[in-house]
């Protein structure tokens, strides 16, 4: 495999339609599934994702511990927010096969 194919094959499987912009394991692995192989590939993934500049704003988010739960107090009618359930679409279902609004 040329080098201009390989990096075809990476850009397209890390950011590209069949991509997510997942680590660089799961873009080395999700190449190799794919049935593809060249002998810089761990390395050449993990380059490529480092350069990503969408996957390094991203990268590395500090996870918040989980806060205490606190009551919430209403204190007029109406002063909360709900969930309403419209009914069923009269029409076809929605993409995901869906059919309650």
């Amino acid at each position: 495999m040329s080098e201009g194919e390989a990096k075809e094959v990476l850009q397209e499987l890390h950011s590209g339609l069949c991509g997510g912009h997942f680590s660089a394991r799961t873009t080395t692995h999700k190449i190799l599934r794919a049935g593809y192989y060249w002998p810089t590939l761990f390395s050449d993934t993990h380059a490529y994702f480092r350069s990503c500049e969408s996957c390094q704003i991203f990268a590395g988010k500090r996870k918040l511990p989980a806060l205490p739960l606190e009551r919430v107090v209403v204190e007029a009618p109406f002063k909360q927010w709900g969930l309403d359930f419209v009914g069923e679409m009269m029409s076809e279902n929605s993409s995901n096969g869906l059919k309650w609004i």
